[in-house]
Formats: C-alpha cells, structure tokens, sequence
C-alpha cells in the first residue's frame, strides 16, 4: 500500500484521499486474513517538509508497535520520490499547480542528471517546501532512523542492517 505520507492533508493533494483510521483498518483486516502488508511513505511530495517527514516516521514507529505481532507479515518502506517525476504526469505537465520545480524537462536533461556523482545532484525536481539538497538530508535521516526501527522490529536482521547503515554512510549528501 502507498499512503505515501502520515499527513492526511499531504495525502490528500496527493490524490489519496482516506484517513490514517481507515488505512489502520485496512492494515488490521489485510493481516487478519494472513496477508503480508508493506507501506510506501515518500520524500519530496508537496507540501511536505522536513519535520513533517519525521512525524511520518513517529507515526511509522506508532505502526510497528501497533503490529508488532505480525514481524514476518507487516514492513514499511519511506524514500524518496523516483529521482524524477515521470514525464507526463499532472505533476509533471503542470508542476505549479502541484507545487513542484522541475528541473529534468527533456531527454537530455534526464540523461545529464543521471551522470552527477551523488544522488542528490540525480534529482529532478524539488517542492516549494524542499529544495533537493533539504529532500537528499532528509531521506538519508529518515532511511537511517528507518533502518533502526525495522532492525528493532525484526524485519532487518542486525548484519543486513549494519551493511545497510555503512551504505547510508558512504552516500551521505555532502
């Protein structure tokens, strides 16, 4: 399932209009019935900040806790949005009224982007709340306290977390 973020309201400019009582519904249900539930939160989506993406990890963390007798069927992923909104998208033909700067227009500008040595160079696009380098700290802080929540709820076990953590490291934006 994509929320894509905690924040209802975000959510909802986002085009996915149901509250977080439903999704915990759904979530109780799906699981109920022996099904495996993995959440998609984003980075970059507009009208999001950095301190709404860490409340998104409290709520992320409220999750675990709520589920953590279903270790093997329930995970949540947060990252970043693709390095690019897709060409063609709303978003995409009419950035303005999502909030979004592109900066990737054409092939060219894709292809550009795709050779810059970091990832927060890769990116595309930012949000009248986050320029890139605010989207790049903020993912790699969320991806890290991510990390140790899913270690500590047994999704990750502790070496694939350690590898995961030195990796973070290594590609810290600068």
């Amino acid at each position: 399932m994509s929320p894509e973020s905690h924040d209802e309201n975000i959510r909802r400019a986002y085009g996915r209009c149901f509250s977080n009582e439903m999704l915990e519904k759904d979530i109780t249900d799906f699981l109920g019935m022996g099904g495996k539930v993995r959440l998609f939160f984003m980075v970059g989506l507009p009208m999001q900040t950095a301190a709404s993406v860490r409340r998104t990890l409290e709520y992320c963390e409220r999750l675990f806790d709520r589920f953590s007798n279903y270790p093997s069927h329930f995970d949540i992923t947060l990252a970043p949005l693709a390095p690019f909104v897709d060409p063609g998208a709303p978003a995409f033909e009419f950035p303005e009224a999502y909030r979004y700067r592109i900066f990737s227009r054409t092939l060219a500008d894709h292809r550009e982007a795709m050779r810059q040595l970091h990832w927060k160079d890769v990116l595309g696009y930012e949000t009248e709340a986050m320029e890139k380098a605010e989207i790049a700290d903020i993912s790699t802080e969320a991806a890290e306290r991510l990390c140790h929540l899913r270690r500590g709820f047994g999704c990750l076990k502790p070496k694939d977390a350690a590898y995961y953590l030195r990796e973070l490291e290594k590609n810290r934006p600068l």
